[in-house]
Order: structure tokens, then sequence, then C-alpha cells
């Protein structure tokens, strides 16, 4: 009786470290500008910081427009805090570990963050094409907020007050993250008064809900 050959499959190493060039790529690009401003963008600065031949940059994007979106999207990516992952019962502490996680994840990454917005702001005014991707990340993002605060307090889908509710809690939510990122003021009291407006919220939802 002939014995089977089992194949392994094994990974592409190739693969994995165009995905991780890419990355550096991406990495360096938001640390250029965040460091030297948007003009400090340049095909030959991302490559020489990644160490990279201006060849093999551009065999990973097509052009530097795609490099801005991508770095942009990357960017978006990683600023995932832990509360997107764990499961969740109670919806003031999933809005409180949220806002802490996005905070600590600007103080330990000012570069990366003073870059994104110099890209962003240069990029927004002169590509619809990146503006509207940009969004739809970021509309993601608050869709999923609003959904899982929606299941965790049983809250009737299309009801126009408590979509305004939450629409609130989302504009308060940027501003809070606005104010973490591009000031110097003390992130303790942005994360106190984060969590004043989080009760009165959710106590607002619960009182039209009883």
């Amino acid at each position: 009786m002939m014995k089977k050959t089992v194949v392994t499959m094994r990974p592409d190493g190739r693969k994995e470290k165009g995905r991780k060039v890419r990355e550096q790529i991406l990495v360096a690009a938001l640390e250029l500008a965040g460091e030297k401003g948007s003009d400090a963008l340049t095909a030959r600065n991302i490559a020489e910081r990644v160490g990279i031949s201006k060849a093999n940059l551009y065999h990973h994007f097509k052009n530097m427009s795609e490099i801005r979106t991508a770095a942009c999207i990357h960017f978006l990516e990683i600023l995932k805090p832990p509360s997107f992952e764990a499961p969740y019962t109670d919806p003031r502490q999933f809005l409180s570990d949220l806002l802490m996680g996005v905070a600590d994840f600007l103080r330990s990454n000012k570069k990366l963050n003073a870059g994104y917005s110099i890209i962003f702001s240069n990029e927004a005014r002169v590509n619809p094409a990146f503006l509207r991707t940009i969004e739809k990340k970021v509309m993601g993002r608050k869709s999923f907020v609003r959904e899982k605060i929606t299941a965790m307090m049983k809250l009737p889908a299309n009801d126009p007050e408590v979509e305004r509710i939450l629409l609130g809690l989302d504009m308060m939510r940027e501003g809070v993250i606005v104010y973490i990122a591009d000031t110097s003021m003390d992130t303790a009291r942005c994360l106190e008064v984060w969590n004043t407006t989080v009760d009165i919220l959710l106590e607002r939802l619960k009182k039209l809900h009883r």
C-alpha cells in the first residue's frame, strides 16, 4: 500500500516581507510629516528612512498620493482601543474604556498623530476621493460604537430621539479626542468631562425606554 504524501503549505515569506515593508513606508510617512511638516513628505525622504530605494518604494505604491491615503488609513486602523475587541455588558464601562484607550494611544504616538493631522488637512483640500475614503473609515467606527451601545441597552432601532442622543455622544467624543490630541490641556480633566457627559446621556437613554 502506497503512503500518501502530505503537502504542507508554507507561508509565503515574500508576501509577509512585502506587507512589513508597506507598513514601514506608511509609518515613515506619518513620522516624517509629524516631525518636519508636509514639505518633508517626499519619496526620497521616505525611502531613505525605511532603508530602501525609490524604485522599491514605487514597487509597493503607485505614487505619493496613494502613500498619503494609505498612511492615513493605517493610522485610523492602529488607533483602535482595546474596547473594540473586548466583550462588554456595561455601556458606561465600554465608553470610558474607549476614550481611555484612544487617550493612551495619542499620548504615546504623538508623532504619528501629528503626521496624520498634517497629511489629512493638506490632502482633504485637493483630493475628494481621499476625503470620501477617510470619512467612510470614520463613519464605520461611529456605526460600530452606536450599534454596541444600542445592543447593550436594548434600545429600539431607528428611534429619532435615540439617534439624536447617540449623535451627541459622537460629537462629544470627537471634541474630547481633539482636546487630548491637539492641546496641552490636562488629559485627566478631558476624561473627567467625558465621563460626566456619558453619565448624562446614558441616563437620558434609560429614561426614554424604561
